[in-house]
């Protein structure tokens, strides 16, 4: 009996467990069955029913990037729509092949660079679902009318630093050109400073000068070559790897007769530095009336020349630094006349006590000062002025060297008086005591 008991026992827990296994599977088919009913028809390709009010329609169309080959658009949400559609066109006629996103934000690719292109769109509000992402609309889906379309821009070709030349310059400016970039309606004019970059200015031509700048001084210059759209947007692009461009040196200072070699008619002049980075100087020489007699460069601070025409007369001249860049030459500012007054050539008779002093004319001078030391390098003292072009000096030491030189006074130039110019070498002729013949030094 109680082994019977057991067998009953185990026929009822048997019983059970078919009894759940029968409800689970009920329950799992039909878990599957709403699943099929709810996502096989989108998996299948059938449209996706979406209920959507009154489109509105693409709103605030506008470019946001572009580069050389591709721009991109953005636009107002439509509160309706399920989707948009959206095309381009090269002419605003002829348009493209749909394209479709449901992004705020859209871009086309592999275009040509420095271009204008036109955008259109619409919305609609049903479309299918493909691997759970919204792609073209469904048959039966409405649309909203197109947008005006709009043009939009892509970036002309980069400019260059080699396709950049300095053509010219001052102490206070830079004036460049470079290669036109096709498609371009307007070039921005960039310059380096310190490590940073400023606009100088905007041109629709290829040259450009840009000014306020400091003298003697290396700049980079780099141009964009833009494209601006109908709605104002504008792209383009300026290396910052620009031109060397250099301004010319400030005024030059200090141009001074240094040596006048009355024996040789030799001249020599010189001027301060006013540049680190220039090529050379200009030096412009006239005579006292303006006439141009000489006009040459170097790359020294000083220059020694000789001119028959300036022979005991005089002349005027100026300096400039200049820079040789990209086959040209830029220039500083000139400097001052500077008027030199030629120093008379002394000859000196000697007879015991009594020297005669005898001087060349100097053009236009009204009289000579006559100058004497028993010393070559100082304490000269005036001894007389007369207007003729000699002197006889007497109750001298018959045993000492008399040493003198002459300024000549009263040469007009430009409404102006000059005298002879006091150089930084002056020549002193002298006579020894148990001499003759006249000796030339320089102080």
């Amino acid at each position: 009996m109680f082994q019977g008991g057991i067998n009953v026992m185990k026929e009822n827990q048997h019983s059970k467990k078919q009894t759940t296994y029968s409800l689970c599977s009920k329950l799992f088919a039909g878990c599957l069955l709403i699943l099929a009913c709810l996502f096989v028809p989108q998996l299948s390709g059938s449209p996706a029913t979406v209920w959507a009010g009154t489109l509105t329609g693409v709103l605030n169309l506008h470019q946001t990037d572009a580069n050389s080959s591709s721009f991109e658009v953005t636009w107002d949400k439509d509160i309706n729509a399920h989707a948009y559609e959206i095309q381009y066109s090269m002419d605003g006629s002829n348009w493209s092949s749909s394209n479709y996103t449901t992004s705020l934000n859209y871009s086309f690719g592999t275009l040509n660079s420095g271009r204008s292109y036109y955008v259109r769109m619409r919305s609609y509000d049903k479309g299918y679902y493909w691997y759970w992402e919204h792609t073209e609309p469904a048959e039966d889906a409405t649309f909203s009318d197109w947008c005006t379309p709009v043009e939009v821009v892509t970036s002309p070709s980069t400019i260059s630093s080699d396709d950049v030349k300095q053509t010219g310059g001052s102490s206070s400016s830079i004036s460049v050109s470079w290669e036109a970039a096709e498609g371009t309606t307007v070039y921005k004019v960039y310059y380096e400073m310190g490590g940073s970059w400023f606009l100088s200015g905007s041109t629709d031509q290829t040259s450009y000068t840009i000014t306020g700048l400091d003298p003697d001084t290396h700049y980079e210059v780099s141009i964009a070559a833009m494209r601006e759209s109908g709605s104002g947007y504008e792209t383009g692009f300026y290396t910052t790897s620009g031109h060397d461009c250099y301004t010319a040196a400030g005024k030059i200072k200090d141009n001074v007769l240094e040596k006048w070699d009355s024996v040789k008619n030799r001249v020599t002049i010189k001027w301060d530095s006013a540049s680190y980075n220039n090529s050379g100087y200009e030096v412009y020489i006239t005579n006292l009336a303006g006439k141009k007699v000489k006009n040459f460069k170097t790359t020294d601070t000083s220059a020694s020349f000789k001119l028959a025409s300036i022979k005991n007369q005089g002349f005027i001249f100026k300096v400039r630094a200049y820079k040789d860049i990209d086959g040209t030459s830029i220039y500083g500012s000139w400097s001052g006349n500077k008027t030199v007054i030629a120093q008379p050539k002394v000859s000196l008779k000697r007879s015991g006590k009594t020297i005669k002093v005898s001087w060349a004319k100097i053009k236009g001078a009204s009289s000579y000062t006559v100058y004497r030391s028993i010393n070559p390098e100082t304490g000269f003292k005036k001894i007389k002025t007369v207007k003729s072009t000699n002197l006889t000096n007497k109750g001298l030491n018959k045993n000492k060297s008399y040493y003198y030189y002459v300024v000549a006074n009263n040469v007009k130039v430009n409404k102006k008086l000059y005298k002879t110019t006091t150089a930084e070498s002056r020549e002193i002729a002298g006579v020894s005591y148990s001499g003759q013949k006249t000796f030339y030094s320089y102080q």
